[in-house]
Order: structure tokens, then C-alpha cells, then sequence
């Protein structure tokens, strides 16, 4: 189950990072190699073992996996706790003789329970009740193991739910007629469903669209089909069955169907579709409600986003970082959850430490750990001396129990700090961190000298600072101005009873450091209910962490209505510090020009590096007039002083702001345009280079077009023929097959319509070797394929005139329509007006 949780824990980081980071980019391809390889990772790092030294957590010993109480009936009963490690060792006494074993739901003990409980007491277990004698021992109920069969049932049922769309789907298409389009398998239904696409077919109802609207569905399910998009859908639907009890297991399946839809709109009108068709095309095919699983479909709760996505400016390449992020993630994430390879005792003790190294001050000794409290009227123990500490004895006694730890920081907990003095401050670097926890605070903070008393220089010693929150204790030594050591929180109760009368509720030690680090107190508390803030549990956190004090808030808010903003909430208030806006910066936005701002455009300047020095930069290169938005593009985009330098040596000077920002994200540059130009394209504009870069036009695409013949092109033919996939491998095929090029419109047009070689030769082996080149496009258009005609074929027909083979297909006269409605003597003419009629009576 530990796996598994982890697994899910991992799951949902990556599912939060691309939701907040990534959903909104236009790189679709890239996004569906990152959830598919996500899916992947998720279920792999969890069983990789760190090395120690890679890993942020201390190797542990032979974890505990179990914990049994058990007991003996019938008669008197005596509980014990056991502990059952990860190596089915049972933790008794040393005296116990003989093994201890495990026999089916038993514990069996070969030792009277008298005899057992002194010496478990001495171990620190719990006895209750009186001793009683018999050998056979009762496992209580263990409730992990009660998990583990509800996640197994879970499993069992989504397998069954899993195996039945398979089956669904594969029974839809025996005996259904079928018409084979090159690689895609088209299956005719004959009821009302939304059309999808599984493996290599499309299934739909041909007579509920539109010959263009047909054309579309069929195109979209290609690309499904050529990509192996099933794939994806299918590890999608998997990972449901194996982490149906996490509900970001959900949402990422939803994110990779989402995904898949935007990468094949995007790669259909890449090919030339026209967008406006395209989108109504998918308005009447959508449908209210359709089962989400191993089939691409439609729906139009869907399709509002899909029509934003396709109309979504494509995103820049500095977006690309984002897609570095998530491995660093995972690769931490390594470091602080997975299990940690652990070290032999030998190895260990032969282990050289330097007692110098990697410490500030060299001649410093290292901290000694806490010690129990002494007893009342003991004498003090001596300091210990500068240098290594003596070599412990061979054989070293038993220790004394340590007093037990604060239930908040129970676990391996190691707090140190270091210092500077500064003046009349001492700054700390305050480190503590939590193994069992996985928690790590590193913080820097000064504090007044005369509030720290006297510090410690001839030996180490204790010194505290005292604060409404709580008390830090600090224990080290001095040399100079340098000082190191270890500390301590404790907070104040009486600070604590006052946050609960508040109605904030309870704090972990954690948290209530920060309280302290910000000083906050009652008063502060009640100033923030007088100004009516009623911070919640959390923000109430936020204004510590970002020490958003009764000191600080005041002044804020005092510059802010002297800059003529009326009062914030707490969330804007937290993001003005985060990015450490002032009334400062506010005025150097107004007197750039950008006056009237409300605060969150301030923030996004801010958070764009939007200063005074580039709003002076960009008006010295003409853009004085930009709006906000605008110049918040430049900034985001980079646009400056070098680079409307290179769009002049290229030759654009008088050009606007949206254009250089266009052309900064489509990267056109001057080396491009002298290249272009190099290669006959001259002249062109700042908009026909732009759109040239889009679609990935270079000198190479156009020496290969003069290579066809093709020498003399304007950019904007040179341009439509990359989008229609024109290239020398496309035209030797036609000419292979005999057809005419007279010019690039010829091969634009086979290319458009997917003419290729095997549909062609298909048809001239069922007899068609006459059609002209718009004959063999007409086909394609009406998807008169050599499976379509051979279905005809099956019913007795000879070889059909093209022109009826094309009024069948328009009037959806299937084989499978005639062979329900023919009578004796129908000609496929016949046949055709008795389709025509049928539908004119609807």
C-alpha cells in the first residue's frame, strides 16, 4: 500500500504541475510525451532505492511493517504489543527461549506469559491485566490488511468494467459493413451514435452527415489512427483500474483525452482545413453526453475549449522551460520520499569524519547532543575541551533513557543555526530539519544584540530571546563574529490559548516559529479583527511567513492609499510583498505613463521585470505610445533595443509594437530574411515573413520546390504549398503514376486530398484506368475506395460507370442499403431515386 500511495502522491504532483503550468500551451505533441511518460515514471521511481548521500532522509533500520495486539482466552487476559519488522522479526524478551513463529492467524510463543511480561516491561512495551499460562495467542483484527481487500475489490471491479468496453467496442464492428480507406478501417453503423475511432477503424453513421461534414470526421479520426492515440487512452484507462482511489487518477485521464483532442485539431488544420468549417463541422457531430474510456469521441461540454484552443495564440519557445521543471521535480521528490540504500555497521565504523570539515570556524568543536536535565543540587558539568573528543571506551555502558521529545517534533529532529554579528544585530541562518517529517526550514534571520544577553565565547553556552509566540533557546559558541550551535522552540501557551480564542484554531511548532520570527502578538491579532481582515487559518500563516506584521501592514497600507488604491485583501497584499512591490515602484509605472493601473497589472509588471529602465528603453526605439498590455508582451517576449536593431538591418523599420512581438515569437531574424532572400524570395514583408517562419518555410524548402520546376513562387504560393504537404517525394509519386503536374496547384491538390499511390493503383486494378486526375481527386473526395467498389462487386454487379459510383456514394446507396431494400428487377439507378425519395420524406 506504501507504493501505492506513493505512486498516487507522485501521480498528482505531475497532474497539479501540468494543470497550473502546461494546459494552456500549444505544444500538444510534447504535452502527450509528458502525461504518457508521466503515467510511467509515477509507477517506476517509487522503486528505485537512493544512495544515502543523494538522499535528504537518514537510512533507517528494518522498518516496522505491523503491529499486532495480542491475546490470550479464554480466562484472564493479558494484552501485549508487539512489533512485527519488514524481516518478520517479533520483537520479546531476550530470555524467551526457542524461536518465536507465526502459524496461520496465531502467534505462538513457547514461554509462559509470566515470564514474558518483566522483561517486555523492561523494553518498554505495555502489559495490562493479570498473567495467565497457555501457549496460543489471538492476532486482533489488522486493518491494513482490511484495506488492501477493498483495493483489490476496486481493481476487480474497474478489470470487469475495463474488459467490457473492450468487448463493446470490438462487438460494434462484426458484421457491420466496412469499407477499408487505405489504413483506416471505416465501419457503417446504422443507429444514432457519435462517430469514434478505435485502433485502425473509424466507427460512425454515414447517412447523418454531410458529404464535407463526413470528409472532416474521417480526416480527424485519421490522424487519431496514424498517431496511436488507442495507445495512450488505453495506459489512460489502466491507470483508473490500478488508482481508482485517487481522484487525480481521474483528472489525468481526462487531461490526456483533452490533450489527444487538441493535438489533432491542431494537426488537421495544419494540413489546410478551413478553421471556421472545421469548428461548425464539429458542432453538428457533437453530442450531449458520450462514456469517456478507450475511444476517441465527441462532446459538446468539451468543445467550448477545444474552439478556444484551436483559436489560442501558438506559444512561444521560451515556454519550453517549462517542460525541464517537472523532471527536477521528480528527481527531488526521489531525494525526499524514496527509501534510502542503507549502510553496513562496518562500513560505518571504519568511516574518517574531520572534525574540521565543512564547518565555518575550523577550531570549533561540534555541538553536543541534549542531555537530561540534572538532577537538583548536581554539580555542573565541566565544558567540554577545544579539540577531538577522546575515543569512546570499547564496551560502552548502557545509556540512560533520554527524556522523551515534544509530541510536535517527536521523530529525528535536528535543529543548528550559525551567526554574524552585525553592529547592534546578530543574524542567523536557522536550519532545521525533520527526517521522519521529510521538512526542511532554512531561514535568516537578525535580532537585536541587547535582546540576546550575554553571548557565549569561552566555551559553549546557552542563550535565549524571548518573544510573545514562544522562546528560541539557542546552545553554542562565539569566536569573533562568527557563532554556531544548536537550538530550540518553545511556544508560549498563552499565545496559543489566544489563537484558539480567535477561532484560528491549533498550530504545529513548525508554523509557530514563524510567529515568532515575525513577532507576532495579541495586539497585532486584534488590530487585524479591528480593521475587519478576519484572516482564516492559512493567511493567517502567509502574513507570518512573509513577516506581514503590525509594524509592516500599517505602512503598506498607508502607501497604498497615498498611490490611490483603496484597501486590499490579504491574498493581494501577500503577492505585493512576495514580489516586494513598494509605493516606489508604483510611481515609476505612473510617471513611465502607466497611471490608473489596478494593483494585479501592477503585480504582473512586477512579476515581468517591467521597469522603469526598459519603459525608457522601449519609448527611445519609437514605441512611446504602447498601451499596458502591450508593453507587458514586449517585456514577456524579450523584445529590446538588440532586436528592433535586427528587425532595421533586415530592413523593417517602421514597424508597430504588435508586430515586433509577433515577430520576436515567430523568431523572425535577419539571417533568416537574408537567407530567404538569397533564395529568390525578396522583399517580403515583416507579415509574409512571419507567417513564413510559422509554418517552418526555409531556403531548403524552396530550392527543393525549384528542383520540381517550381522556380518563380510568391512567398504566399511557397507558403500554401508547405501547409498542403508539397514536397519532391509527393510529386515523383505522381508522376509515377502518370498524372499531370502542370503547375504547384496540381500538386497542392493531389496532396490536400491524400492522393496516393495505393488508393490510385486500387482503383485501376478493379478497372478504372481511364480516370482523368480530378476523376481520381473526385473519388477520394467522395472516398470512393477499391473496398467500396468491390462491395458492388459482392452483390453481383459488374464493373459500375464512375459517375454512378459517385451517385451512390453521395446518396449513401451502401451495399448494405441495397441489400435491404432492392426488389426484383432494381437497377442501382433505381436504387439511387429510391434513396433520394426516402429522404425527401423525412
Amino acid at each position: 500500500m506504501n507504493y501505492l500511495i506513493h505512486a498516487a502522491a507522485l501521480l498528482a504532483g505531475c497532474y497539479i504541475y501540468y494543470y497550473l503550468a502546461l494546459r494552456r500551451e500549444t505544444f500538444f505533441q510534447l504535452n502527450r510525451w509528458l502525461l504518457l511518460g508521466g503515467m510511467v515514471v509515477c509507477f517506476l521511481l517509487p522503486l528505485i532505492t537512493v544512495p544515502e548521500r543523494l538522499s535528504l532522509r537518514a537510512a533507517e533500520g528494518p522498518p516496522t511493517v505491523g503491529s499486532f495486539q495480542i491475546m490470550e482466552t479464554p480466562g484472564p487476559r493479558e494484552v501485549v504489543a508487539f512489533d512485527i519488522s519488514a524481516a518478520g522479526i517479533i520483537s520479546r524478551p531476550e530470555n524467551a527461549p526457542g524461536p518465536t513463529e507465526i502459524v496461520g492467524g496465531t502467534v505462538a510463543l513457547p514461554v509462559p506469559l509470566a515470564d514474558i511480561s518483566p522483561a517486555l516491561g523492561a523494553q518498554n512495551h505495555s502489559t495490562v491485566a493479570a498473567a495467565a499460562r497457555r501457549s496460543t495467542w489471538y492476532v486482533a483484527p489488522d486493518w491494513k490488511a482490511v484495506a488492501q481487500w477493498v483495493y483489490l475489490t476496486g481493481v476487480l471491479i474497474l478489470v470487469v468494467r475495463f474488459i467490457g468496453q473492450l468487448v463493446s467496442v470490438l462487438r460494434k464492428g462484426r458484421g457491420r459493413p466496412t469499407v477499408r480507406d487505405n489504413d483506416v478501417t471505416i465501419v457503417a453503423l446504422d443507429e444514432d451514435h457519435a462517430p469514434f475511432s478505435f485502433w485502425n477503424s473509424v466507427f460512425l453513421n454515414p447517412a447523418g452527415y454531410d458529404t464535407k461534414t463526413y470528409d472532416r470526421i474521417i480526416e480527424h479520426e485519421r490522424v487519431h489512427i496514424r498517431q496511436r492515440h488507442t495507445v495512450d487512452l488505453i495506459v489512460a484507462e489502466l491507470l483508473i483500474v490500478v488508482q481508482w482511489f485517487n481522484p487525480f487518477a481521474w483528472l489525468y485521464r481526462r487531461a490526456v483525452e483533452n490533450n489527444l483532442e487538441y493535438l489533432t485539431d491542431a494537426e488537421v488544420l495544419r494540413r489546410g482545413d478551413d478553421p471556421v468549417g472545421y469548428q461548425l463541422s464539429l458542432l453538428q457531430v457533437a453530442v450531449p453526453h458520450h462514456a469517456r474510456g478507450l475511444v476517441t469521441n465527441y462532446n459538446q461540454h468539451f468543445l467550448e475549449k477545444r474552439i478556444k484552443m484551436m483559436k489560442a495564440k501558438r506559444s512561444a519557445n521560451r515556454a519550453a522551460w517549462k517542460y525541464l521543471a517537472l523532471p527536477g521535480m521528480l528527481l527531488c521528490s526521489m531525494s525526499s520520499f524514496n527509501a534510502v540504500a542503507q549502510q553496513s555497521p562496518a562500513s560505518d565504523s571504519l568511516e574518517k569524519v574531520d572534525p574540521k570539515a565543512d564547518r565555518p570556524f575550523g577550531n570549533l568543536p561540534p555541538a553536543p547532543p541534549p542531555v537530561p536535565p540534572a538532577p537538583p543540587n548536581a554539580p555542573a558539568p565541566p565544558s567540554p575541551p577545544h579539540g577531538p573528543a577522546p575515543a569512546p571506551p570499547a564496551v560502552p555502558a548502557p545509556p540512560p533513557p533520554a527524556p522523551p521529545a515534544p509530541l510536535s517534533d517527536r521523530g529525528t529532529v535536528e535543529r543548528s543555526w550559525t551567526a554574524r554579528i552585525k553592529g547592534d544585530e546578530v543574524c542567523f541562518h536557522l536550519i532545521e530539519t525533520s527526517g521522519a517529517r521529510n521538512y526542511h526550514s532554512d531561514s535568516q534571520r537578525c535580532f537585536d544584540k541587547s535582546n540576546l544577553g550575554a553571548l557565549p565565547r569561552d566555551g559553549m553556552g546557552v542563550f535565549s530571546l524571548t518573544r510573545e509566540a514562544g522562546t528560541i533557546t539557542f546552545r553554542g559558541i562565539f569566536e569573533g563574529d562568527r557563532g554556531t550551535g544548536t537550538f530550540d522552540f518553545e511556544p508560549a501557551a498563552a499565545f496559543e490559548e489566544k489563537l484558539e480564542q480567535a477561532g484560528y484554531g491549533s498550530y504545529t511548532n513548525r508554523e509557530l516559529v514563524h510567529f515568532f520570527y515575525s513577532d507576532i502578538t495579541s495586539g497585532y491579532l486584534d488590530y487585524l479583527e479591528r480593521e475587519d481582515f478576519n484572516p482564516d487559518h492559512d493567511q493567517l500563516v502567509q502574513l507570518a511567513v512573509f513577516e506581514i506584521n503590525q509594524k509592516t501592514l500599517p505602512q503598506v497600507l498607508a502607501d497604498l492609499k497615498a498611490s490611490g488604491y483603496a484597501r486590499p485583501d490579504l491574498e493581494t497584499i501577500v503577492q505585493l510583498r512576495i514580489f516586494d512591490i513598494d509605493a516606489l515602484y508604483v510611481q515609476a509605472l505612473a510617471d513611465a505613463g502607466y497611471r490608473d493601473l489596478d494593483l494585479q497589472d501592477v503585480i504582473n509588471a512586477k512579476i515581468h521585470d517591467l521597469t522603469p529602465e526598459y519603459i525608457s528603453e522601449i519609448a527611445r526605439l519609437g514605441f512611446g505610445d504602447v498601451d499596458f498590455e502591450e508593453i507587458i508582451a514586449m517585456a514577456i517576449h524579450d523584445v529590446d533595443a538588440d532586436y528592433v536593431a535586427d528587425l532595421a538591418e533586415a530592413g523593417y523599420t517602421d514597424v508597430s509594437a504588435e508586430e515586433v512581438i509577433a515577430s520576436r515569437i515567430h523568431n523572425v531574424r535577419p539571417e533568416y530574411i537574408r537567407a530567404m532572400s538569397k533564395a529568390g524570395l525578396t522583399a517580403l514583408t515583416l507579415e509574409q515573413a512571419q507567417s513564413a517562419s510559422i509554418h517552418g518555410v526555409d531556403p531548403g524548402y524552396v530550392a527543393e520546390l525549384a528542383e520540381l520546376g517550381f522556380e518563380k513562387l510568391s512567398i504566399d504560393d511557397v507558403i500554401a504549398a508547405k501547409i498542403h504537404g508539397v514536397n519532391a517525394e509527393r510529386a515523383k509519386e505522381m508522376q509515377d503514376l502518370g498524372l499531370e503536374i502542370n503547375d504547384i496547384d496540381d500538386l497542392s491538390s493531389y496532396s490536400i486530398h491524400d492522393l496516393t499511390p495505393d488508393f490510385v493503383r486500387g482503383l485501376r486494378d478493379m478497372g478504372y484506368t481511364d480516370l482523368s486526375a480530378d476523376d481520381l481527386i473526385a473519388a477520394r473526395i467522395h472516398d470512393i475506395s477499391p473496398a467500396f467498389v468491390r462491395g458492388y462487386a459482392d452483390l453481383g454487379y459488374g464493373q459500375i460507370p464512375f459517375d454512378v459510383l459517385q451517385a451512390l456514394r453521395i446518396h449513401n446507396v451502401t451495399p448494405a442499403f441495397i441489400e435491404k431494400h432492392r426488389r426484383e428487377g432494381d437497377t442501382l439507378e433505381d436504387m439511387i431515386d429510391y434513396s433520394i425519395m426516402r429522404r425527401s420524406r423525412r
